[in-house]
């Protein structure tokens, strides 16, 4: 008996532990954020630098209070041969009020944003767990979109969906699927 309740004890510390550990990760990516659709042609050594350029263009940050400062930039991943596709890009920058601000202008200007001609896509950097959560999310929040529906997804990953005057929330793709 007592085996048994130190192992659900010991089970649960450990549940706890990954949790926090997930949200501690999270937490130190809250500067970074992911390009989808920057050009290899662009040389690692040099990618800092170019993004830099390119989002105070792009997003008219000039007239922002803090600099476009990127402390580093690479890319995800082994270099694909047989992939036409870039690999993506993670950018650390050094204020997140200018991280947040890019996002929000992203999200303002999306399907028209571009790099030298390559539509570019930029997304908040999130931890493999947590992208995971989300992703179980992904089906249901394309089957809202095709409705019409509002929706958002809240961090670290709960649905919110407007309907009859309120919103829900939903912690599960089982639960939201069952409502």
């Amino acid at each position: 008996e007592s085996c048994q309740s130190r192992l659900v004890a010991l089970e649960q510390q450990n549940v706890a532990l990954l949790e926090k550990l997930d949200d501690m990760e999270n937490r130190a990516r809250r500067d970074n954020l992911r390009f989808v659709g920057i050009p290899a042609s662009v040389a690692d050594d040099n990618l800092a630098t170019a993004l830099e350029t390119w989002l105070k263009e792009s997003f008219h940050m000039e007239d922002f209070q803090e600099p476009v400062s990127i402390e580093r930039a690479h890319r995800l991943g082994r270099p694909r041969q047989d992939s036409g596709r870039p690999r993506q890009v993670i950018a650390k920058f050094h204020h997140y009020a200018v991280k947040a601000a890019i996002l929000r202008r992203f999200q303002q200007q999306r399907g028209s944003v571009t790099f030298k001609g390559s539509p570019v896509l930029i997304f908040q950097d999130y931890s493999a767990a947590l992208m995971e959560k989300r992703r179980s999310f992904h089906p249901i929040c394309s089957s809202l979109a095709a409705k019409k529906a509002r929706f958002m997804l809240i961090y670290p990953a709960t649905l919110k969906i407007y309907q009859n005057g309120a919103w829900s929330a939903f912690t599960s793709p089982q639960a939201a699927t069952d409502f």
